[in-house]
């Protein structure tokens, strides 16, 4: 196999990192668009519902964007203790609980989509098909 040039593979290199960064912005893209319509739907739900504060309800939003307490916590500016203060209201849980559903939906959407190949081509690392 004859070798290739220090220009061949530097080019070939370019176009996996570009391939790479392509299929990368269509997951940012699919996720995103999933995101904000689910977002916009649980925001409709948060603002009906009469039994939330406003510190939970932005909690709220920010859980199903995000879907990790801690950042979501961090993000509205809150303590810790007032997840835990929370938890023992079942308005909150049954509206934490379609929190989870909606962030849980996006990263199977997204799964799947990497599972079936709708990202087009696989994903390269290090010069590798991962």
């Amino acid at each position: 196999m004859p070798k290739l040039s220090l220009e061949k593979v530097e080019a070939k290199n370019r176009l996996e990192v570009a391939e790479k960064e392509r299929i990368e912005r269509e997951i940012t893209e699919a996720t995103e668009a999933r995101t904000q319509g689910n977002l916009l739907m649980f925001s409709k739900l948060l603002a009906e519902n009469k039994s939330l504060n406003d510190d939970q309800k932005l909690f709220l939003a920010h859980y199903a964007a995000i879907g990790t307490i801690s950042h979501a916590l961090h993000a509205a500016n809150l303590k810790p203790s007032a997840y835990y203060r929370w938890r023992k209201d079942a308005e909150f849980l049954d509206a934490y609980q379609e929190a989870t559903r909606m962030h849980n939906d996006v990263l199977e959407d997204v799964a799947i989509g990497l599972a079936t190949g709708r990202f087009s081509k696989p994903i390269a690392s290090q010069g590798k098909v991962v």
